[in-house]
């Protein structure tokens, strides 16, 4: 089965990388700019 997630902050290519690399349970820290 599928689920969707909605993210609320804008999500790019490098940023989902990361976020699989920690096996999901991770967001990666804001950048300074944000």
């Amino acid at each position: 089965m599928t689920t969707t997630t909605t993210l609320w902050r804008p999500t790019g290519p490098e940023e989902l990388a990361l976020v699989e690399a920690s096996g999901r349970r991770a967001w990666p820290p804001r950048l300074p700019e944000e």
